[in-house]
């Protein structure tokens, strides 16, 4: 594993069918580590989590992004990413690799964000399918 601190965009030092970024957002799971490819992480330092802005990103520039396929939707900080695929690496197993990397606190949050992300989506899901909406309730209030 070889680590590079520059703009992999602007450097021209890597042809772009090589690069796949990492990043939660991606559509497609990674399901395997390729030995020639090189794998970006941790590409925009930011303090909060800014949504689709890696993906977007990598997409910019005709690079494919892919996401671990145990986590869906969280985001991991550097270390953990870098734990994760060194693990997996070993061990060859996407689950064995996350838990190994994330401590049980880790584990904890990612698991409450999983099911409060779980009721958001159902919600939504619900009202759209019912297309009940504030409005609905107030007419409902109002006849009462």
């Amino acid at each position: 594993m070889n680590f590079i601190k520059e703009d992999l965009f602007s450097c021209g030092r890597f042809k772009k069918k090589d690069l796949v970024y990492l990043t939660s957002d991606a559509d497609e799971v990674i399901e395997d580590i390729d030995p020639d490819k090189i794998y970006v992480i941790g590409g925009i330092a930011d303090p909060e989590i800014r949504y689709n802005q890696s993906k977007e990103r990598a997409e910019l520039h005709g690079i494919q992004t892919r996401k671990f396929p145990i986590i869906k939707g969280q985001v991991l900080n550097i270390d953990h990413v870098v734990q994760v695929l060194s693990t997996y690496m070993e061990t060859q197993d996407w689950k064995k690799a996350v838990l190994i990397a994330m401590s049980n606190r880790d584990l904890r949050k990612l698991k409450r964000r999983t099911i409060k992300n779980l009721r958001n989506v159902i919600k939504q899901r619900i009202q759209k399918k019912y297309k009940y909406s504030d409005e609905d309730k107030d007419k409902e209030n109002k006849e009462s």
